[in-house]
């Protein structure tokens, strides 16, 4: 389809990039972890819905003692998996040393670049995502890894993206 704005089309990154060759070979792998090191990640989308909507998009710890609603900040207060963050169910916020990994509303950030590499594709939504599953197929999971605060202050995100990344590898590297 052509964008009367760009004329490689309304979703031209796609075609820039070649992802539509990748996907001859995958559309996404519900083993595979991204992890977002960003604004933090609103799983409200969407886009976001796996296939079924059975397979969440998310990654969670299964270390830590899940509640019943992901999506909404709690847990039991209790480092269950013992790697010294509370409650880090769906990732964790180093900005703000707690559990809670959602983006602001008025900057969402995070959740556009999650977006781009696990927006379900072939899905009549929004947008078409590197690899989150191609129509009723899942694909990866994410992890939210927040390193601005709230406020949207960045002032130590370089020291917080390298602390994200060394617990981004600690969780999803696969042990043999």
């Amino acid at each position: 389809m052509q964008d009367t704005v760009n004329p490689n089309g309304i979703q031209w990154g796609i075609r820039v990039a070649h992802v539509d060759d990748a996907w001859d070979y995958t559309t996404g792998d519900t083993s595979v972890i991204i992890a977002v090191v960003d604004h933090g990640i609103n799983w409200g989308p969407p886009d976001f819905a796996q296939g079924t909507r059975t397979t969440p998009t998310y990654w969670t710890n299964s270390g830590e003692d899940a509640w019943s609603d992901p999506l909404v900040p709690g847990g039991n207060g209790i480092d269950d998996d013992q790697n010294g963050y509370v409650d880090d169910w769906l990732g964790w916020n180093f900005a703000e040393n707690d559990e809670i990994i959602s983006d602001s509303w008025t900057f969402p950030h995070g959740t556009g670049v999650a977006c781009v590499a696990l927006a379900r594709t072939h899905n009549l939504e929004g947008m078409a995502g590197v690899a989150g599953g191609w129509a009723n197929a899942a694909g990866a999971r994410g992890m939210a890894v927040k390193i601005v605060d709230s406020a949207g202050n960045n002032q130590n995100a370089a020291l917080y993206a390298a602390q994200a990344i060394e617990y981004a590898a600690h969780k999803t590297v696969r042990r043999l």
